[in-house]
């Protein structure tokens, strides 16, 4: 199969940005940028495999801290009051999640992600399918998902509260992970240094992170790769999701070659920007998946 080139029509267009091809559709600078086909640079991309696997919930060990018998009775109160779980765990009945409730493809290139981005892309993709007249423009798409991002700010206002590490079970190669993400509200599976329209969460390798008092880490990573047949995985908080528009990274937990997520209950994730729901406990197993030819554009 030849290399190919990527246009940029769609929303994000991650993959666009990274190998240097636009980040939107512009009809004026078409004839240019297919000038720029035959002096582009061969690149090896990495292909991510997707499997689900239906396994029994009861047979995991909790790790989260017991209660002591004497704030036992005060401590449940608060959580019957507050410590609920999230939207995308709670409602599961939304028609946003019924109607997207089967695995849209089997591999990935770009990345994937669970948790509430995924939730908040989920209730924009549906909104979009319902009333694609509202979804004229990238602008307008943006200004949409914004929208759609305030149906979650409970979740965002009582980000205290809640953690996935409740929720998932973090294996990345064969290594129990879980505890890296018991602050962090999205789980975010990367093959390439781009995600939700051009940010980086990974961060690059010679940079240090501002956000430092948020995590603890000795970045004894190596340098991200799309076709070093490894995958980074990030942490996000409800913090991160925000910072990582204006350069900020999110918590570095591993480079793998296989991983493994297990969700204990319902879940929202997505797969190169495509939503869906996960309407049962089921193992996400991930694993590589084979390379393509992508035609890489240095000369931007």
């Amino acid at each position: 199969m030849p290399p190919v080139s990527i246009f940029p029509l769609g929303t994000g267009n991650d993959l666009s940005r990274v190998l240097g091809w636009g980040e939107e559709y512009d009809s004026k600078r078409l004839y240019n940028t297919l000038l720029k086909v035959p002096d582009a640079q061969t690149a090896v991309l990495d292909r991510w495999q997707v499997q689900l696997e239906e396994f029994d919930v009861s047979t995991l060990i909790s790790t989260e801290p017991k209660p002591s018998e004497n704030n036992f009775d005060i401590r449940k109160k608060f959580e019957t009051l507050f410590k609920q779980p999230p939207t995308f765990v709670r409602e599961t009945t939304r028609d946003a999640y019924q109607n997207n409730n089967k695995l849209p493809n089997t591999r990935f290139i770009n990345y994937m992600s669970f948790g509430l981005d995924a939730a908040i892309t989920l209730d924009f993709h549906h909104e979009r399918t319902l009333n694609p007249a509202k979804f004229s423009s990238p602008l307008n798409n943006k200004l949409m998902y914004l929208n759609e991002s305030c149906k979650y700010i409970e979740d965002f206002a009582r980000a205290d509260m809640w953690n996935l590490g409740s929720y998932i079970h973090l294996i990345c190669d064969g290594c129990d992970l879980t505890d890296a993400i018991r602050d962090c509200h999205t789980l975010v599976i990367l093959n390439i240094p781009g995600y939700a329209s051009g940010t980086n969460p990974w961060g690059k390798s010679s940079s240090t992170s501002l956000l430092s008092c948020f995590e603890v880490s000795t970045d004894l990573f190596d340098r991200q790769d799309f076709g070093d047949r490894k995958i980074e995985v990030v942490g996000l908080t409800t913090k991160h999701m925000a910072a990582i528009h204006v350069g900020f990274r999110g918590i570095r937990i591993a480079q793998c070659n296989q991983l493994r997520v297990e969700l204990c209950c319902p879940m929202t994730a997505q797969m190169d920007g495509e939503p869906f729901y996960l309407p049962k406990p089921v193992a996400v197993n991930i694993s590589h998946a084979g390379q393509v030819l992508v035609l890489n554009n240095e000369n931007k």
